[in-house]
């Protein structure tokens, strides 16, 4: 009887304490790195996320976005742009950032995350990438 009620207090334990299967939680939040793509191989930004906004630093241009940041579930959310400095004004980066960009997280290790930005306009692609944890929140 004595080991039964052991048995079932580290259970319960266990059971109360058991991590989140996909990770994604843990970047939620902090900052992270991503040093080029399929689009643009020669760039490196830097990511700093809190759970609603989002601000991107590219390290080549200087150019700063901010993004507002809507969490679907643990592992999917949606970016919609909200400014830039220096302000970039052509048509195409403007009809660009009118569009709300999805993106699936696919994959959380210790050090990286990798991810699908998932297209929402029949003219979008698909970009997979991953991004390095330099700080979690």
């Amino acid at each position: 009887m004595r080991y039964s009620s052991i048995f079932f207090i580290c259970l319960f334990t266990a059971c109360g304490t058991a991590p989140e299967k996909s990770g994604c939680g843990k970047v939620k939040t902090g900052e992270f790195q991503m040093a080029g793509n399929e689009i643009a191989p020669d760039q490196k930004w830097t990511i700093v996320r809190n759970d609603s906004i989002q601000t991107e630093i590219n390290h080549n241009s200087g150019q700063i976005n901010t993004l507002s940041v809507k969490w679907l579930n643990d592992c999917e959310y949606e970016l919609r742009y909200l400014h830039s400095q220096p302000e970039d004004t052509s048509s195409s980066v403007v009809e660009r950032r009118k569009r709300v960009v999805h993106v699936k997280i696919t994959g959380v290790e210790e050090n990286f995350y990798e991810f699908t930005i998932v297209p929402t306009e029949k003219d979008d692609i698909a970009l997979s990438s991953r991004m390095r944890i330099l700080k979690k929140n």
